[in-house]
This record gives C-alpha cells, sequence and structure tokens, in this order.
C-alpha cells in the first residue's frame, strides 16, 4: 500500500507566483525580519498561496529573491530529506487547518541538507500569523546553515505545540518514514544513558512511564535493536547524542 503522506497535501498550497519586491507588504517584511550571516528566511501565504518575503537564497543558493516561489522553495532539499519533509508537513499542515487553537504554539525544526550546499541546515518552521478566529495565515521558516551539526543516516527532528497528546505522539513516535527520531525520543535515550530509571523520566518529562516503554520498543523495532543497550550505543554511534537542539530551541 503506498504511504499516504507524501506531500499532496502540501504540494495543493504550492505555487509559481514570484515574489514582488516592490510590494509594501515585501518591505514590510524587509524592515521587520532580520537574516543572520549563515541563515535564509521566509515567509509564505497559505491564504494567497505564495512567497510574501524571503532573503539569503540568492547568496547560498544563487537564487535571486525576485525569482524564487513556493515551487522553487519546496525542491532545495535533497531527496532522502525530501521524502521525510512532506510527510512531516503533510501531516502538520492537515492538523494545522483542521484545528485553530493554539496554533501560534506551533513550531518545528528539522536537521537537513540542501542541495547546493556542503553544511548540514537546521530548517525551524513556526507559524508567523493566524486571523481573528485563531485559522492559519503564514508560517515564517528560518534555515540556519551549521557545520557544526551533524548528519547521519537518520533524521533527527523537534516537534513543539500546545496539541492534544494524541497528535504530538504521532508525530513524535509514528511516522511512516522510519529512518528518523524526534526529539522527544532523544531527550529519553539521553536520561537513559545517564542512568536515570523509567519513573525519573517519566516525571521529568511528563510522559506516562508506561507510554515511554512503548515509545522504545518502537525505537528497538525499528532500528533492529535487541535492547536499551544496543540502542543507546546506537544513538551515541549515529551522533544523535547529545541532541543538537537545544540551542537552537532556546533561540527560537
Amino acid at each position: 500500500m503506498a504511504a499516504k503522506y507524501t506531500g499532496k497535501y502540501t504540494k495543493a498550497f504550492l505555487s509559481d507566483k514570484k515574489i514582488k519586491k516592490e510590494s509594501l507588504e515585501y518591505d514590510f517584511f524587509n524592515n521587520k525580519i532580520s537574516v543572520q550571516e549563515n541563515e535564509m528566511a521566509c515567509i509564505f501565504s497559505f491564504k494567497g498561496n505564495k512567497l510574501l518575503f524571503c532573503k539569503g537564497y540568492d547568496k547560498f543558493l544563487g537564487i535571486p529573491e525576485e525569482e524564487m516561489d513556493l515551487l522553487r522553495l519546496n525542491s532545495i532539499f535533497t531527496e532522502f530529506y525530501e521524502k521525510f519533509i512532506y510527510e512531516l508537513h503533510d501531516r502538520v499542515l492537515l492538523f494545522l487547518y483542521n484545528n485553530n487553537t493554539d496554533l501560534e504554539s506551533f513550531s518545528s525544526h528539522i536537521i537537513t541538507h540542501v542541495e547546493g550546499i556542503e553544511a548540514p541546515v537546521m530548517i525551524v518552521m513556526k507559524v508567523y500569523s493566524t486571523d481573528d478566529n485563531g485559522n492559519l495565515v503564514s508560517i515564517i521558516g528560518r534555515n540556519y546553515i551549521d557545520e557544526n551539526l551533524i548528519t547521519s543516516d537518520v533524521v533527527q527532528y523537534a516537534f513543539h505545540g500546545d496539541f492534544n497528546q494524541e497528535f504530538k505522539n504521532k508525530i513524535d513516535n509514528d511516522l511512516d518514514f522510519t529512518s528518523c527520531i524526534s526529539y522527544t525520543n532523544l531527550r529519553v535515550l539521553e536520561a537513559l544513558e545517564t542512568g536515570k530509571k523509567m519513573a525519573e523520566i517519566s516525571t521529568m518529562m511528563n510522559i506516562e512511564e508506561s507510554q515511554l516503554n512503548i515509545n522504545i520498543q518502537k525505537l528497538l523495532k525499528r532500528f533492529e535493536l535487541k535492547d536499551e543497550s544496543e540502542l543507546i550505543e546506537f544513538a551515541k554511534a549515529k551522533k544523535l547524542i547529545p541532541n543538537q537542539f537545544d540551542n537552537y530551541l532556546k533561540k527560537n
């Protein structure tokens, strides 16, 4: 059976509408949003299915701002990461569009690779604005080029938001793309590596101990490992722990 979340929903919002640098909205964002030396940033509207603003892509990708559009923006990732990103974005966008409570609490972080950039890239996505009814209007994306990030054949990602536990658990533990691990599970592995017991981790992370055990079993099955000791060694060998998200979560 074909995977359900292949980017079809996300692609429905993509268009080749070009940025209008002479527009008032572009001037507004250009004056409001600062971009660091190692960063690319953009804002895209789901109401208009278009980019409203972008900066930095000309420097790192050689794409002039006036030639950037949503279709092009979503084709910059290497094939391996693109599959993961499309599934995550499909699931998240479907949720955001069917809910209008606390959407501005949403953020996602993914360590990835972009075509034409040698160093890894941390993608940070956040809801930028909602309408008076709480519905999604626009999202801001920031891509940090960071040679200190370490990647492997396991995609590392973080997901945050004041959403129901069932949805958060699905994102953290049950994506169809199997070669990945969430920040939530990375924190569990870090705690296990320091000798903490499941009861302690349960209290620390406010997750039921039974759910933590289920999540560990899923990781063992996913990566074809025998026990927690093998899982910890696997995480260290793949450079998954210590996690690489904490500094980014503090500043974003």
